[in-house]
């Protein structure tokens, strides 16, 4: 078995146990190496939006291991050295929000490693209820992870045969243990024993292909509480605050409905979303505006600017709401925002934007950047059994509106319209809390957009002990002001770490010029952030050591539950013909450029591939003109043509289509000879041109040693054996190639013996 389709996560436990308002779960990653060599595991997966990383260890073998936290650059440093030294290392780092990657480092054959790490996480009420949302896979995102900031190896990669088992246990303390619990994700059985309540799933085992939603109803409880605890010789403390703000309508209001209609929205996502836009077409009133858009790979409005909520209006936009399909292709985000902003209103009201999505797209920051640049408040729904929880939250926090989760299996038209009817709310304009005595800090600075029924938290640092009240001082849109007091009190279980949950807070609000002092908070309370990873390492012995570096091997993703509609995630891909001597062949976007399952849809695709005829034909020539026409359209889509060879490379390591950045930096330096060598290897031995490239790139990297970094040059060499260059067709490569600084030259005159002849021959 190729070690890239090797399986070696053998499955996922998690327990939890939620007291109050803080959640706390154990999860453990159980690894195996089934192949007959040494390998580095690497599984990028989901964390709970807000979730504080507390502690790790794992089991190799029968061993207990356990680490630190480095910065950054210098784990990665230190775990690189100790996978060259053959050594066991293992890394945990951040990739984005809510997204991490554990790389398991020089497992042994028939090795098994346990990673078992420790997070807590605050929940919100929202009115009556409590909403644990613990992600388990991540579904397929639109457009380029590394402009978003993440590493190559990162990217997640995605296989319809892989099967994950997932458990879960879940105790509920008092004094929620006797509310109302549904789990619409999963069937599951819950037994109450005196002041616990514990959840478990019916069946032994589910599978890592859908978000674990856990409902919990209760009224009456007390939802404001306040606790504090020592840290050192200060202490911290916490206020979280269930405003009680009297739910007055605003007169009138535009309102901007923006519906993804991308593929990942097919079945039952997008016919819920219909059944929720018709009932906010039932439930406008004449003195407001609204408009509609729906967006995939394009944007289109209802209307050519905002219209009044008048009978005519609304039964043309009710017609167009029936005919809606997840059918627009890819999800052009940014682009839809951006659309929508500028449709005009027919007078100054207040405008806000209700976003339906699963929010599977990467660079998250410019578009919360622009969103809140165009002074709109944005409300948005997550849907799907995979939402992007981290990017809804926070594009919704940033602009001052508010957001909400909801799985195929629950109401999402009640969803809906419940954040429709948030628009309309009178709100809080300023709010503050007052402490019992003046604190050195507070996590956030100032407190954002307040709603009825919803829940704030606050941290807050001191000198003295902070016993006493907590005081929340709102004034509303009408001048008129609220407050609420609550008493802090000592927290009874210090298990909870609330200093250490304050400090990963306060590490989430610094801006990134405040990086050394976020990196010492983080090394101070040994926390994962943005800027340290956690990272241990466990020396080998020489008996055992592996000489040679461990195969890369990705652990591919599930598809999320009911993926575009089908559990599938192709959204029928454009598809461009490529043509030679051997018979013509249609090769999708996905195919040509690379051949990852994560990469259908990921990237723009240029004017040239799109103009394509399917029933094209010719012959070899009109190959490399396709090639040719390649380069020239994909220039400008990637980082500018490198000037040396070593950059050339560098450029190709860093890109996350490896394929497309060699044809506008390598192979534009390639020498004549080198381009027939490779086109004539690919039709006389019926390869794949890409893995004819490939070869020609391991060799290239084989002679040029430190040209980039190793962690670079391995995760490149990962992606290129996905194309199962041949041993020999390598060897050739390196045998033939001349290496200059800014360019190689090719070897014309014979470099292999009748004795040594390579299986693959070129002339």
């Amino acid at each position: 078995m190729n070690n890239n389709q090797l399986q070696v996560l053998e499955s996922v436990a998690v327990k939890g146990s939620l007291h109050g308002l803080c959640l706390e779960l154990e999860v453990t990653q159980a690894f195996i190496n089934n192949s007959e060599r040494n390998i580095e595991a690497i599984y990028t997966f989901p964390l709970p939006f807000g979730a504080v990383l507390l502690d790790l260890k794992v089991k190799l073998g029968e061993k207990i291991l356990t680490g630190a936290i480095f910065a950054k650059k210098q784990a990665e440093s230190n775990y690189e050295e100790a996978i060259t030294d053959g050594n066991s290392a293992i890394m945990l780092e951040r990739a984005d929000d809510g997204i991490c990657t554990v790389n398991v480092g020089n497992l042994l054959a028939g090795e098994r490693a346990e990673i078992r790490y420790r997070f807590s996480q605050l929940l919100n009420w929202q009115q009556d209820s409590l909403r644990i949302n613990l992600p388990t896979t991540i579904a397929p995102r639109y457009g380029d992870p590394i402009k978003a900031g993440w590493q190559i190896h990162q990217v997640t990669d995605y296989s319809l045969l892989a099967e994950y088992p997932f458990s879960f246990v879940f105790d509920i303390a008092e004094p929620l243990s006797t509310a109302l619990i549904e789990c619409p994700s999963h069937n599951v059985t819950i037994k109450r024993d005196g002041e616990v309540a514990r959840v478990m799933l019916a069946s032994k085992n589910a599978w890592l292909d859908r978000d674990l939603i856990l409902n919990i109803k209760e009224q009456g409880v007390t939802k404001d509480v306040g606790q504090f605890t020592p840290d050192g010789e200060q202490h911290v403390a916490l206020a979280s605050f269930s405003p009680k703000i009297p739910i007055n309508k605003i007169s009138n209001t535009c309102i901007k409905v923006v519906v993804d209609c991308s593929g990942s929205m097919a079945g039952d996502s997008i016919a819920q979303a219909k059944i929720g836009l018709l009932r906010i077409l039932d439930n406008l009133r004449e003195t407001d505006t609204f408009n509609i858009v729906i967006f995939g790979n394009t944007a289109i409005a209802y209307f050519p600017k905002c219209v009044s909520a008048t009978q005519r209006n609304l039964n043309q936009a009710r017609m167009a709401v029936e005919k809606i399909e997840a059918d627009l292709g890819g999800t052009e985000m940014a682009h839809a925002l951006e659309f929508s902003y500028a449709l005009k209103d027919v007078d100054d009201r207040p405008t806000s934007v209700l976003l339906i999505t699963d929010g599977e797209v990467y660079e998250h920051e410019d578009i919360i950047q622009k969103a809140k640049q165009s002074k709109h408040r944005i409300f948005t729904v997550g849907v799907g059994s995979s939402v992007a929880e981290a990017f809804v939250r926070n594009l919704a926090s940033a602009t001052g509106g508010a957001a909400e989760l909801v799985s195929p299996n629950e109401g999402m038209a009640e969803t809906i319209f419940r954040q429709f009817s948030r628009m309309f709310q009178s709100r809080a304009t300023s709010a503050n809390i007052h402490w019992p005595n003046s604190p050195k800090w507070q996590s956030p600075k100032s407190i954002g957009a307040v709603f009825a029924g919803d829940t704030l938290h606050q941290f807050a640092g001191f000198d003295q002990l902070p016993a006493g009240e907590a005081c929340l001082q709102m004034e509303l849109e009408d001048g008129s002001k609220v407050e609420q007091k609550l008493v802090l009190q000592m927290q009874a279980d210090q298990s909870q770490e609330l200093n250490r949950i304050a400090a990963a807070h306060r590490i989430e609000y610094m801006d990134d010029n405040q990086e050394d002092q976020a990196t010492a908070l983080a090394l101070s309370y040994q926390l994962i952030s943005k800027y340290t990873n956690y990272l241990i390492v466990e020396k080998r012995a020489d008996a055992i050591k592996p000489t040679d570096l461990p195969e890369l091997t990705q652990v591919q993703l599930m598809l999320a539950a009911g993926y575009g509609g089908s559990g599938r995630v192709d959204r029928s891909p454009i598809q461009f013909c490529v043509s030679s001597n051997r018979t013509s062949q249609k090769i999708s976007r996905s195919q040509a450029f690379d051949s990852s399952f994560s990469d259908v849809d990921e990237y723009e695709i240029p004017a040239f591939l799109r103009n394509q005829s399917d029933s094209c034909t010719g012959s070899e020539s009109n190959e490399n003109t396709v090639i040719d026409n390649m380069v020239d359209s994909i220039k400008g889509l990637f980082t500018p043509k490198a000037k040396t060879l070593s950059a050339a490379i560098a450029a190709v390591a860093k890109s996350n289509n490896w394929y497309a950045a060699y044809l506008v930096n390598i192979r534009t330096i390639l020498p004549n000879e080198l381009i027939s060598v490779i086109d004539s290897i690919a039709i006389k031995e019926d390869l794949p041109e890409k893995t004819v490239v490939a070869s020609l790139i391991l060799a290239i990297l084989d002679q040029l040693g430190e040209a980039i970094a190793r962690h670079e040059k391995r995760a490149l060499v990962m992606a290129l054996k996905r194309e199962a260059p041949p041993a020999s067709l390598i060897e050739f490569f390196v045998k033939g190639l001349i290496l200059r600084e800014k360019d190689c030259g090719w070897c014309t005159k014979e470099i292999w013996g009748s004795r040594n002849s390579p299986s693959v021959i070129p002339f």
